[in-house]
C-alpha cells in the first residue's frame, strides 16, 4: 500500500516515472561520487596521482613548459574563460533579460536559484576544505581562492546544464534536446580539463567540481518540476 501511494505521487508530479528515476539517481550518485572524493582528498589519499596526471600535461625536462605548440595554451586559456564568473555573470544575465521580455517569472527565478546558489555552495565548500592550489610553478593562469572544489568546473555544469534544461523544456524534437543537453556537458567537461592543463586545479578539484555541480543542477530541476506541477 505504501509503495502504491508513493508511486501515485511520483506519477502526479512526474507523469514519465523515467524522469523521476533519472533526476533522482543523477542526484543520488553525483552527491556520492563528490563525498567519496572530498574525504579521499581530506585524508591525503589522491596527493600522488593528482600530481602525476598534473605531470602528464608538461614538458618531461621542464615542468613549466606546457605540453602541446605555443599556441594551445592560449586556446586552452579562451576554453577556461567558459566558466568564469565573469562571463557566466554575462549569460546569466542576458538569459534573465529575454525571460524579463517574455514575462518568464519562473524561469528568471529557476536560472537565479540555480546560478546563485551553486556560487555560494562553491564559496562555502571552498572554505571548508581549503585545500591550496598546485605548484605555482605549474601555473599558466593566475588564481586567488581555494582548490577544492574547482569553481569553473561547478558552476559551467550549474549553469550550461540549467540553461539546456530550460531550453529543453521548450523544445519538442528528442533529438533536440539531447543534442542541448549533450553540448551542455562537453562545455562543463573541456572547461574543467582546461583547468587541469593550466595547472591551476589538481584533477580531484575537478571531478568534484562537475560532481558537485551535477548535483546541484539536478536539483534545482528536481525542485522546479516539483513546484510547477503543485501550481
Amino acid at each position: 500500500m505504501l509503495i502504491d501511494k508513493l508511486r501515485l505521487q511520483i506519477k502526479k508530479y512526474f507523469p514519465r516515472e523515467i524522469y523521476f528515476l533519472f533526476i533522482l539517481l543523477g542526484m543520488i550518485l553525483s552527491l556520492f561520487l563528490f563525498v567519496e572524493i572530498a574525504d579521499a582528498v581530506t585524508e591525503g589519499k589522491t596527493a600522488s596521482i593528482d600530481n602525476q596526471i598534473l605531470l602528464l600535461f608538461r614538458d618531461v625536462d621542464n615542468p613549466g613548459k606546457p605540453i602541446g605548440n605555443e599556441r594551445f595554451p592560449y586556446i586552452v586559456r579562451d576554453i577556461t574563460s567558459l566558466g568564469s564568473s565573469t562571463i557566466l555573470t554575462i549569460i546569466v544575465l542576458l538569459v534573465v533579460l529575454f525571460l524579463l521580455l517574455k514575462k518568464e517569472y519562473r524561469s528568471i527565478i529557476y536560472v537565479l536559484s540555480a546560478s546563485i546558489g551553486g556560487g555560494i555552495l562553491v564559496q562555502v565548500l571552498k572554505f571548508i576544505f581549503s585545500r591550496e592550489r598546485p605548484d605555482t610553478a605549474l601555473y599558466l593562469a593566475s588564481e586567488i581562492t581555494m582548490s577544492f572544489p574547482s569553481g569553473h568546473s561547478a558552476m559551467s555544469a550549474v549553469v550550461y546544464l540549467s540553461l539546456a534544461v530550460l531550453i529543453s523544456r521548450i523544445e519538442n524534437s528528442r533529438k533536440s534536446r539531447i543534442f542541448i543537453i549533450t553540448a551542455a556537458l562537453i562545455i562543463s567537461f573541456i572547461v574543467g580539463l582546461s583547468r587541469i592543463y593550466l595547472g591551476v586545479h589538481y584533477p580531484t578539484d575537478v571531478l568534484a567540481g562537475w560532481m558537485i555541480g551535477l548535483f546541484w543542477a539536478l536539483f534545482c530541476w528536481f525542485i522546479a518540476v516539483l513546484i510547477e506541477k503543485r501550481n
